[in-house]
């Protein structure tokens, strides 16, 4: 018997070493149409078997090609979100996001609308910011709009497997939509739902609906979408691959849409030039303005001047006074205008007081003088309002200048109190009696009449009110 070269027999163990050892290897290879030139291809997440993630490609209004993509994946019952920006360059790894929780199969998938590309070559989808994630759990199939644990909804029980894909949606009637789809099964039998607008506009999630053409006995399914407005559910059945395919749901979608191009061409004539002058020596216009301000936007809050104190200027007799002086919380500077007389008002609760006859502003005292056309007694409570005064001004942010504005403010009354006495004050009175006989008349009974007068008398005064006596 020939004996086998040793090089020869090397190379025979070395054909079944990778399966006695577990160590063959294995491939499996998941294509994604997105968009043209974008290609998937570095592994998001190693050491887990195959068939147990999805993956989500983002592209909103703001996004002139795919942006990023989000992944979800199963690792020992966990389910884990992944993110990838774009290009699909050797530097942008896939990176952790956050663990979802526990699950036995997921999926992944964006809502939006189709939109026509600006070569008008192609419809793609315009996605929402955030995808919505699909998980079974328990056999119970839930879905939950990105990391919104409120929008949690439970959309069907018994299930094993699932698959999610978006749908066409006509883009003329809205309401034409195969929605955002969730195919599941159940029992061996193919199921799905469909999150669709409705005729309102609105968008929910519709009954749940079986795929009769499948029948039973399906152990796997992947929801697909074609490029004549279809929508596919592809599964394993006994060892068969069997496919059931939508209607289709494309007017105005296949045929680019109609351009009108309009060129025009425009002739100008110019007549002789007739000069024309604004002004001569003869007409000369002149403006002016007074207490302008150039104020920037100042933040919300920004304090502005406020009233410090105010004080009547009091007459020495009659308990009067005959105007106001009124001092600030920062320092102010310029002067007064007629304006400010004219449109100030003095009233006590709805009855006008007096008006003002003059104003003037004191830069050494810092104060504002109101003087009144008439004397008010200072025991009137006023209410005093004032115009903005733009002649007046501080500064308020800075350097930048602002005008006094408009003021409303309360001026207490003063109290006059009156003493009836004072308690070192002395009383003397005199009192004259004066007595009237009249003609005797004699009474059986009595010999002699006695009058009796007392000269004495003692008052108290209290002190009960600020009224005098």
């Amino acid at each position: 018997m020939r004996s086998i070269p040793a090089a020869l027999k090397e190379k025979l163990l070395n054909r079944f070493k990778s399966s006695d050892t577990d160590s063959e290897p294995n491939m499996r290879i998941v294509a994604t149409q997105i968009s043209i030139n974008t290609l998937l291809t570095e592994p998001i997440h190693e050491e887990i078997r195959y068939a147990v993630g999805d993956v989500a490609i983002r592209q909103t209004e703001e996004d002139e090609t795919p942006a990023l993509a989000y992944a979800i994946c199963l690792d020992n019952g966990t389910a884990k979100l992944y993110l990838r920006n774009f290009p699909t360059e050797i530097e942008y790894k896939w990176e952790y996001l956050w663990t979802f929780g526990t699950a036995q199969d997921v999926a992944i998938e964006y809502n939006g609308s189709w939109q026509m590309d600006v070569g008008y070559k192609w419809y793609y989808l315009q996605t929402e910011k955030y995808p919505y994630i699909f998980t079974v759990e328990s056999g119970k199939l839930y879905v939950q709009h990105w990391d919104g644990v409120s929008t949690r909804t439970l959309l069907a029980e018994n299930v094993s497997q699932i698959s999610s894909c978006k749908g066409w949606q006509n883009s003329i009637d809205k309401s034409m939509d195969q929605g955002m789809i969730i195919g599941y099964i159940k029992s061996g039998m193919v199921y799905y739902r469909a999150y669709c607008c409705q005729s309102e506009g609105d968008y929910a999630w519709e009954s749940e609906k079986k795929v009769e053409e499948l029948g039973n006995g399906n152990t796997t399914l992947s929801v697909i979408r074609t490029n004549d407005f279809r929508v596919g559910f592809l599964t394993e059945n006994r060892g068969n691959i069997m496919l059931a395919l939508s209607t289709r749901c494309y007017a105005g979608m296949s045929v680019r849409p109609e351009s009108l191009h309009i060129h025009c061409k425009a002739a100008f004539y110019y007549k002789d030039m007739v000069e024309k002058r604004g002004q001569d020596d003869r007409n000369t216009l002149i403006a002016d303005l007074d207490y302008s301000y150039f104020n920037f936007d100042v933040k919300e809050g920004s304090p502005e001047i406020a009233i410090k104190s105010v004080e009547r200027l009091n007459r020495d007799e009659d308990f009067m006074c005959y105007g106001l002086k009124i001092y600030f919380d920062k320092e102010v500077h310029g002067t007064t205008n007629n304006k400010l007389a004219v449109e100030t008002t003095l009233n006590s609760g709805s009855k006008r007081v007096t008006t003002i006859s003059s104003s003037e502003f004191s830069e050494e005292e810092q104060a504002l003088y109101l003087l009144f056309a008439e004397d008010v007694r200072r025991t009137v409570e006023l209410t005093v309002k004032t115009p903005e005064i733009r002649p007046l001004w501080y500064k308020r942010v800075q350097d930048e200048k602002w005008f006094i504005p408009a003021l409303n403010f309360v001026v207490p009354a003063d109290v006059n109190t009156i003493n009836g006495f004072e308690p070192e004050e002395t009383l003397e009175y005199k009192m004259t009696a004066k007595f009237k006989y009249q003609e005797a008349a004699f009474h059986d009974g009595y010999h002699s009449d006695t009058i009796k007068g007392t000269t004495e008398a003692t008052f108290v005064l209290q002190p009960v009110s600020a009224l005098p006596i």
